[in-house]
């Protein structure tokens, strides 16, 4: 089955012997959760990051996933987390 979530991307070219679009996000996303590792002090090579969109009810499912996240244990897995609304971008 063709998994949803994209493959990393960064401005490395390679992790270790693999390239970069080798890498799964999820499969990593497991991996740091299950070793416990932190933010800051991994040695993957990789940066995750969470982008948060929301707006309006968007807001709310988004709260939902990442409460989601939270209960699942994947605090410490993510590099960087962003948000943004989507009232908070206004193009003239």
């Amino acid at each position: 089955a063709v998994h949803p979530w994209p493959l990393a991307r960064t401005h490395d070219e390679t992790v270790g012997a693999r390239t970069v679009a080798d890498v799964d996000v999820v499969e990593a996303l497991k991996r740091r959760r299950a070793s416990g590792s932190k933010p800051g002090k991994r040695n993957d090579g990789l940066k995750i990051g969470l982008v948060v969109e929301g707006g309006g009810m968007r807001g709310v499912i988004s709260a939902g996933a990442i409460g989601c996240l939270l209960e699942e244990g994947y605090y410490d897995a993510f590099d960087a987390c962003y948000g943004s609304p989507a009232g908070g971008v206004k193009l003239t």
